[in-house]
């Protein structure tokens, strides 16, 4: 069993299932629960990907995240002061605020594998994340 966190793209990926990567993270989000791995994600990552549902008044959309988020299926991160520390080491180093606080929740939730599709951050080595992979693993 594996500890996975999915990076708020993915997710987006994964409920909306409009892009070409949806079924790329169908495919992976479902073999994890095959396998029983644990899925996480950050409180940050919530509020990303509410902001088009939400300003599009897109009720429908909404429903199917708070469903997902709900559900027993992820356990959300919140960011924290033990996540502080390691969330200035990684923007010492440049990296994004956003990118810094999902990372830095990673971490403190010993992370084996964090999943994105941003290929800058498959690069990153962060303390307490085992391995940053992007979706087409």
């Amino acid at each position: 069993m594996r500890r996975v966190f999915l990076d708020a793209n993915v997710l987006i990926y994964l409920i909306e299932g409009v892009s070409p990567a949806s079924e790329s993270a169908r495919k992976f989000v479902e073999e994890c629960q095959n396998r029983g791995d644990r899925l996480f994600t950050s409180a940050l990552a919530i509020g990303e990907v509410l902001v088009k549902p939400t300003k599009d008044a897109d009720v429908d959309l909404l429903r199917r995240y708070r469903a997902f988020f709900e559900s027993p299926a992820i356990e959300v991160v919140t960011f924290g002061s033990s996540s502080a520390a390691v969330f200035a080491q990684l923007r010492a180093v440049g990296i994004k605020a956003p990118d810094a606080i999902h990372l830095s929740c990673a971490s403190v939730a010993n992370i084996d594998l964090f999943v994105t599709n941003d290929q800058r951050l498959s690069r990153q080595v962060v303390p307490g994340v085992l391995q940053i992979r992007s979706l087409d693993l």
